[in-house]
């Protein structure tokens, strides 16, 4: 009811029970009687993270993705809501336009990001190997002692040579 409205409204935000920081610090307060300017607020912060995203943007494509992305009323316009409410997730994060001719809006790929990890799992990687290499050894290395102690083989003796 504190609201203006109008054919001319384009978009909608929140305005009643707007939770904000109480005066004098006392915590936080639901400000019910919030209104345009809470909404005009809350438009405002969803029109500085878009451009904070994309400083590129036009004004006019700034408007068009708020509008475009917005939650619609059933009847598509409507005097109260415009387009419909604000969301900023969607705004940020929607493509528009076809797959083959994106628009001027369209968020971009992101930058490829570098494994800050990756010579650590390389060294782990070989630890591993070798770890496994020497824990095969000792394991064919009982066996193969055993066999030959039984055969009579003694370290640091030629085959052929008699004890003195």
């Amino acid at each position: 009811g504190s609201s203006v409205s109008g054919n001319y409204v384009d978009i909608a935000a929140p305005g009643l029970d707007i939770v904000g920081p109480a005066p004098g610090g006392q915590g936080y307060l639901a400000e019910p009687e919030g209104g345009t300017s809470f909404a005009a607020a809350y438009i405002s912060g969803a029109v500085a993270l878009l451009r904070s995203a994309r400083p590129d943007l036009t004004p006019q494509q700034v408007a068009y993705r708020l509008t475009r992305t917005a939650d619609n009323p059933p009847d598509g316009h409507n005097p109260q809501l415009g387009y419909g409410v604000v969301n900023p997730y969607r705004a940020l994060t929607s493509l528009l336009g076809t797959r083959t001719d994106p628009p001027a809006g369209a968020m971009p790929a992101p930058d490829p990001v570098d494994d800050p990890l990756a010579r650590q799992r390389t060294i782990a990687f070989w630890a591993a190997g070798v770890s496994a290499l020497l824990a095969g050894a000792l394991l064919l290395a009982r066996p193969v002692l055993a066999l030959g102690r039984r055969r009579g083989w003694r370290p640091g003796r030629r085959a052929g040579t008699a004890d003195a």
